[in-house]
């Protein structure tokens, strides 16, 4: 049998033929349509770019886009998002971002670099990175930034696509897509408007003074007197000295010690039996130990001793007493439980009113947010002033919308599945 024999059929072995065609199609980058794969290349290239700049230009520093620079770029982006949806027919590349093939990849890039961020120590504004790469700066990190921009445009775009093809049973989708473009968007170049300044109030004394991130003076319309500082502690713990090493003993990992609580009366704290005797104070006791061994060790010279143990502050130097020839008891320092500020603000604009500024309980006054920072470490309780921070965030309540966008269309999406369901499936009829 000749080759003539085939002529005008189809050849003897088609399925096999087909499969070595569309593997070399397969292996063929950039060969329409794309794939995921190109994806990933595209991603690729993007933190590839990113790293060259990084090392060219350093990182980006948002501040360059304060307004009126931020809401000019944005009105830019959003009109190149409008003409590529509008060329989307012209350019298939356009097309590719659009679709799961692309937003799959770019979902990946960022949920990686997220990570990374997450896990890595992040130095605040006005610091500069702890690595040469930049990633303990990760919001002024090229390649993060060019690979939420890549997210960004993708969901802009998907938007846009919604909202040229409005369906009711679509709203849900396009407002969680309209709401991550808001947050994204807003919540990066929103962040060049932020300003935090630090005020330093001493007790008695009206401030309006503060301090921006490069220790600039400023003054606010706005001036708080520190009435009184208010701290809470733990209470107070005893720990046990290794007089050679000047450093706690350990017990199962933890410094051997005893907390001094309201109930406590006595305990053991290694081979001494520690009797609480008289509260002198909130940061000194009167304490009797005597030995009592858990484990076989010299006695020592004295079994019962008594004195003062105290933790000291800026007044007073701390006390310890001796157990035995190897071993001291101290108390540790307190640990701040809560802390806070009163005070009374004032405004240009005449109000004036008391507040107590806590920690993670700020009062709002005039768009400033005023939270309480630090105070006086080395006096403590008796810190003689507070470190109040003053935040504004023009953009946050853009971000808010977003926010809100993201949670509606959740719910919407959560009662259209739940409506799906419900629906009876109609029978096919038998062929």
């Amino acid at each position: 049998m000749g080759m003539e024999d085939y002529a005008g059929n189809n050849p003897p072995f088609p399925a096999f033929g087909t499969h070595v065609l569309q593997r070399q199609d397969n292996m063929n980058m950039w060969k329409k349509p794309w794939t995921l794969r190109e994806g990933f290349v595209i991603g690729l290239g993007l933190v590839l770019v990113g790293l060259m700049l990084q090392w060219a230009v350093g990182p980006l520093y948002w501040d360059i886009f304060a307004w009126p620079a931020n809401i000019i770029l944005l009105a830019l982006y959003v009109l190149l998002l409008a003409a590529a949806y509008i060329l989307r027919g012209q350019v298939y590349a356009v097309r590719f971002l659009m679709s799961w093939r692309s937003a799959v990849p770019a979902i990946a890039y960022a949920v990686v670099l997220t990570v990374v961020m997450g896990v890595t120590r992040q130095v605040s504004d006005g610091s500069e990175p702890l690595e040469p790469i930049g990633i303990s700066k990760m919001l002024n990190f090229w390649p993060f930034i060019l690979t939420y921009v890549w997210m960004s445009a993708i969901v802009g775009l998907v938007a846009l696509r919604q909202l040229c093809h409005f369906r009711l049973e679509g709203l849900p989708s396009l407002a969680s897509h309209l709401g991550l473009f808001i947050v994204v968007v807003a919540g990066t170049l929103g962040s060049a408007d932020m300003r935090r300044m630090k005020m330093y109030c001493e007790v008695g004394r009206p401030e309006w003074r503060v301090l921006d991130e490069r220790q600039n003076a400023v003054e606010l319309p706005v001036a708080v007197q520190l009435n009184k500082f208010i701290m809470e502690e733990y209470p107070p713990r005893l720990i046990v000295i290794d007089n050679r090493s000047q450093q706690p003993v350990m017990a199962q990992g933890k410094p051997l010690g005893l907390t001094l609580d309201d109930n406590f009366r006595s305990g053991q704290a290694g081979n001494w039996l520690i009797t609480l005797k008289n509260r002198r104070g909130e940061d000194i006791v009167e304490v009797a130990a005597d030995w009592h061994p858990q484990w076989k060790a010299k006695v020592p010279r004295e079994t019962h001793v008594e004195g003062l143990v105290g933790c000291g502050n800026y007044r007073m130097p701390p006390q310890m007493m001796a157990l035995g020839h190897d071993r001291t008891l101290a108390m540790a320092e307190r640990e701040p439980k809560r802390y806070a500020s009163e005070v009374e603000i004032m405004t240009r604009e005449g109000d004036h009113f008391a507040a107590t500024i806590d920690v993670n309980k700020p009062v709002t006054v005039d768009g400033w947010k005023i939270y309480q920072y630090s105070y006086n470490t080395q006096m403590g309780k008796y810190s003689n002033y507070s470190v109040l921070e003053f935040v504004a965030d023009p953009w946050l309540p853009v971000v808010y919308v977003g926010i809100g966008l993201l949670a509606a269309g959740a719910v919407g999406m959560f009662f259209i599945a739940g409506r799906r369901k419900k629906q009876p499936v109609a029978s096919q009829p038998l062929v």
